[in-house]
């Protein structure tokens, strides 16, 4: 008080004696903090304490209070230039509140550090007690810890033990500071540093949890897998499937059988082992369980496997070379092709089935069909037995050779590539004479390798299957269609893409479905009858659209010949005469004799020329039309034309695309080169056979060979021939 009275008379003084003063601006100061740390002579901080700073000749400043580490800091504390007071309250009952600590130095924005050690004695009571729990880092519980806790200033207690969950309790723990500290932890953790616990009282306890950081505990499983009949099994998967998790990825056993899985999950040490890929020979054991895999262990695993002798099985195929692949499949998948008489060792008992498909022999003029004949398949192998199978192949009816039907003689015979390229004089391999036949004049082969005949002068449609055709029995047909008195059905005879046979009178195109073709009898009244002006002779074939193209004429008998076409459309409609969208005119005073289309769809067409005056001779022409111009009609000039000096009948095409042609006794073949060569008399040079004993009319290769379509009048193949029944118009 006294300094401030000093200091108030100097202030009025002043003012007194000066006539004019200009206040001087103070900077404003800046408050400090005071912290430190409450603690109990008992050891350990003492928490929720309330502590008040008090500034020198200032009022006291709102209480702050101890952290649990005995910890506080009070803000905003002026600057004076005496010394200020700390507090304390809300001790705990066995501690003595202490007197006001003075502090002293506190300057701006500056701190003070004040730290208080409180007079505390033992609370009466037992002692207290630590627990918690030691966990992994991977979430789990680890049982079988040893925890120790050491409390300050004393011996180390004995150890406790984790329970199942990792749970711990030490009791009879001085009151205190201490630590808590663990050992005894799997090899797969790493023990931690020492954890420290404060503010333990008598009769209280405390928790104090520990995480110990810890890797996924694997091991190995290995061993071998081994066969009962001995030696090691290779390639064998193995896979180990710890208890409770998910299996592991296969292991695959050396060419000794040996296996090693690592970085198996222990999970409680157990797990099974299991098989895959064993041979058919042997039988797949059940999983073999393991137990005792420890961290860093391994656990051995033998596997006997129970397996049969092998077998063998002997394909044998004749011809002892085998046209086509034979294919033997047994147990467990096993699949092998063949080629020749094989015996196949080292099967596993069971049963295998031999395959062999109908496979061809190529030829450039046609090939043959060789269909397999299997005996004993499938065929069963004991342990350490032996089993055969056959395999023969055979020709297939009627394939490989050009089919020759002959008028008058009712006689039908084959020529064989090697005759039709020799040449010369040849003589029809017999097949056989057909009873009752008068005249066969159309021939197309089916989708099943049957051989149809039109026979003209008994209105009859003739079917011989390829068993027949390849025994040459051929006295009686398998069936016979007798079609309502019809009597002169003429050359053709064609299949459409549906299987249904299309046949040819004089003015009419007649339908029979496959059902009919399979029942046979007599058909007075067929299923589609189209009318129109057809040529006397009236071969048809099929375009690749399936238009019908048929030889005709053009307003009446007496009218210009032509190529006449019927739309698919107008086939299935029928119901009688019906014009035919598209007509080419090849000829006024021509007779047409065959059609036939080549692979590239063009049509070629065989007519023969009356003579130009008596005495002189029937002259024959070979014209061929493009889809283009069988397209657009009238009255095109032929793209490629060849003359003959006699007349031709119809034609087909081979495999190579050459074409045959049939004359009164004898069958040319002209080269794709020859039919390009262009205009004039062509007389071959090769390929000219001369039938010594019979007369064709019709020629048919078998549609079933490679290269050439099932309904080969389609696009080559199967050509109806004229009749050799001459007729004039």
């Amino acid at each position: 008080m006294r300094h401030l009275l000093v200091w108030a008379s100097l202030i009025f003084l002043a003012a007194c004696g000066s006539t004019a003063h200009t206040p001087t601006a103070t900077a404003p100061v800046i408050p400090g903090t005071i912290v430190g740390a409450i603690t109990s002579t008992q050891g350990g901080a003492l928490s929720g304490v309330h502590v008040v700073v008090t500034p020198g000749g200032g009022t006291p400043l709102r209480a702050v209070t101890t952290s649990t580490t005995g910890n506080f800091a009070a803000t905003g504390v002026p600057v004076t230039t005496d010394d200020g007071t700390v507090t304390l309250s809300a001790l705990p009952a066995n501690c003595t509140t202490p007197s006001p600590v003075s502090y002293a130095g506190l300057t701006g924005g500056d701190t003070v550090i004040v730290n208080v050690t409180v007079t505390c004695a033992t609370p009466a009571g037992p002692p207290g007690s630590v627990t918690g729990t030691v966990t992994s880092s991977s979430g789990a519980g680890l049982a079988g810890a040893m925890v120790v806790v050491t409390p300050n200033g004393g011996a180390a207690m004995s150890p406790v033990s984790t329970n199942a969950t990792g749970v711990y309790t030490v009791t009879n723990v001085a009151a205190g500071v201490g630590t808590v500290s663990v050992s005894g932890l799997p090899g797969f953790c790493t023990t931690p540093a020492s954890v420290p616990y404060t503010g333990l009282t008598n009769t209280m306890s405390i928790t104090t949890d520990i995480v110990v950081q810890c890797v996924a505990p694997t091991g190995t499983v290995s061993g071998s897998v081994t066969s009962s009949l001995g030696g090691g099994l290779a390639g064998i998967g193995v896979i180990v499937t710890p208890t409770g998790a998910a299996a592991l990825p296969a292991v695959t056993t050396s060419a000794a059988g040996a296996y090693t899985a690592r970085g198996v999950p222990i999970g409680n040490g157990s797990g099974t082992v299991s098989l895959t890929g064993v041979p058919a020979s042997c039988a797949a054991p059940l999983a073999t369980p393991y137990t005792s895999l420890a961290f860093n262990g391994t656990v051995a695993v033998n596997i006997v496997v129970t397996c049969a002798q092998p077998g063998t099985l002997t394909v044998t195929v004749s011809p002892s070379t085998s046209m086509g692949p034979v294919t033997v499949s047994g147990p467990s998948g096993y699949t092998q092709t063949l080629t020749s008489t094989t015996t196949l060792t080292g099967l596993a008992p069971g049963q295998y089935s031999v395959t062999a498909p109908t496979v061809e022999s190529p030829d450039a003029i046609v090939p043959t069909l060789y269909a397999a004949s299997i005996t004993g398949s499938p065929a069963s192998v004991s342990s350490g037995g032996s089993a055969s199978v056959s395999v023969s192949y055979a020709p297939v009816g009627g394939t490989g050779g050009l089919w020759v039907m002959t008028v008058n003689e009712s006689f039908i015979g084959e020529l064989t590539p090697t005759q039709l390229r020799l040449g010369g004089t040849q003589s029809l391999t017999p097949s056989g004479t057909t009873s009752g036949g008068t005249a066969f004049l159309g021939a197309a082969f089916d989708a099943q390798g049957t051989l149809w005949v039109t026979d003209q002068l008994l209105g009859q449609v003739r079917g011989f299957t390829a068993a027949q055709l390849a025994a040459g029995n051929l006295s009686s047909p398998a069936v016979t269609i007798t079609l309502g008195g019809r009597q002169a059905l003429e050359s053709g005879l064609a299949f459409d893409a549906n299987g249904n046979m299309w046949v040819s009178d004089l003015a009419n195109l007649i339908e029979l479905t496959p059902q009919q073709l399979a029942t046979g009898g007599d058909i007075a009244t067929p299923t589609v009858i189209v009318s129109g002006t057809i040529e006397p002779t009236a071969p048809i074939a099929f375009d690749a659209g399936g238009t019908l193209w048929v030889g005709c004429t053009i307003g009446g008998v007496a009218g210009p010949s032509g190529i006449c076409g019927y739309t698919p459309a107008q086939l299935a409609a029928g119901g009688g005469r019906i014009d035919p969208q598209d007509t080419v005119l090849t000829g006024s005073n021509e007779t047409i004799e065959g059609l036939a289309f080549d692979a590239s769809g063009t049509l070629w067409v065989t007519a023969s020329i009356p003579p130009a005056a008596p005495g002189l001779p029937t002259l024959g022409v070979l014209a061929a039309y493009t889809a283009a111009q069988l397209s657009a009609g009238g009255t095109p000039s032929p793209a490629h034309s060849l003359q003959f000096s006699a007349a031709p009948a119809g034609l087909a095409f081979d495999v190579s695309g050459d074409a045959w042609v049939c004359f009164e006794n004898s069958i040319i073949g002209l080269t794709p080169a020859q039919l390009a060569a262009g205009t004039g008399q062509v007389v071959p040079l090769t390929n000219v056979v001369t039938l010594s004993a019979n007369t064709p009319t019709t020629l048919a290769f078998d549609p079933h060979a490679a290269g050439l379509p099932i309904y080969a009048n389609r696009v080559r193949g199967l050509v109806p021939l004229r009749s050799a029944i001459r007729r004039t118009r």
